[in-house]
């Protein structure tokens, strides 16, 4: 049974990429910087950050602005896709009543969207890590899968349980 849903959404994975690119459009085509915003925001989120907590708190960390960088866009990644995949199949009823198409399709575009702009974020982190030299960055790919594995299993009881409601 399991393998059975996983072929038919691997059948409709043109229809996921669609799905996915247009969120992202849809999500951007109204601002004013456009898709630059994924990468803007959390830069202005880590500004903030760090002037809260260097100059009113007074805490002497060592690289804070890059350590907090390097904490928002992975959590930008993960509580958006949390929030916006837990109202996905509720908010796209109207074409699960048109068309015979998976449930799981809706959760995993939005994952899949938020996942691009994640890509849009890490390379700035990226580049920000390589320009300031740190050896922090071999840290990256650890934390990474690290993360993407919590999230997997996340995501999957999160799946579960909205099946059964």
């Amino acid at each position: 049974m399991l393998r059975e849903r996983i072929t038919k959404i691997y059948s409709y994975r043109g229809n996921l990429w669609k799905i996915a690119f247009s969120r992202v459009k849809a999500k951007y085509s109204n601002a004013f910087l456009g898709v630059f915003w994924a990468v803007v925001n959390p830069l202005l989120l880590m500004l903030v950050i760090t002037f809260v907590f260097t100059f009113i708190f007074k805490a002497e960390i060592k690289n804070f602005p890059l350590f907090v960088l390097a904490g928002i866009i992975p959590w930008m990644f993960f509580s958006s896709s949390l929030f916006d995949a837990a109202g996905s199949i509720i908010n796209q009823r109207g074409l699960l009543q048109q068309f015979n198409i998976p449930k799981e399709i809706f959760p995993i575009s939005v994952v899949l969207a938020n996942f691009l702009e994640f890509i849009a974020g890490f390379c700035t982190l990226y580049f920000v890590f390589l320009f300031f030299n740190f050896k922090i960055i071999s840290l990256v790919p650890f934390c990474l899968s690290f993360y993407f594995c919590i999230f997997c299993l996340f995501a999957v009881f999160r799946l579960c349980f909205l099946f059964l409601m």
